[in-house]
């Protein structure tokens, strides 16, 4: 028979034997842990400097003067209309398609005459556009 000394002995050894096993295990593993974080946070830190670049190239160049500013509207201007002929473009080409009903010839016409008007308008922005550059040449020969 084995004493009650020799049994808490063996008993307290194999305690202190699986102690040291869970620290080791413990500290192995929020290291790999903290590791990983760091990882993701300079991940994190990267993609928010790459986001700040981008965004700073999309900006546009400051406005220092009156003519840059009407060349921005102008060109602005240009895009609207530009967009505003495609539309009228798509509506009339689905008129044209869709022509076998009564009112078609209506429909038609009024696209034909939104097409007119929208190239008009480009034509007029264009011309602005191209003034507003010759503005700013001779401002920056100033």
């Amino acid at each position: 028979m084995r004493s009650a000394y020799s049994q808490t002995k063996g008993g307290v050894s194999k305690r202190i034997a699986t102690a040291v096993v869970a620290t080791f295990a413990l500290t192995i593993v929020t290291t790999s842990a903290q590791g990983d974080r760091s990882e993701r946070l300079q991940e994190k830190v990267k993609s928010s400097n790459n986001r700040l670049d981008l965004s700073q190239m999309n900006t546009p160049p400051p406005i220092n003067s009156m003519p840059q500013q009407a060349l921005r509207k102008a060109i602005q201007r240009v895009q609207r209309a530009q967009e505003q002929l495609d539309e009228a473009k798509a509506s009339l080409s689905a008129a044209r398609k869709r022509a076998h009903h009564r009112e078609a010839d209506q429909i038609i016409a009024q696209d034909e005459t939104r097409v007119k008007s929208a190239r008009d308008e480009l034509a007029a922005a264009n011309a602005k556009v191209i003034e507003a550059r010759e503005a700013v040449r001779i401002e920056q020969r100033r």
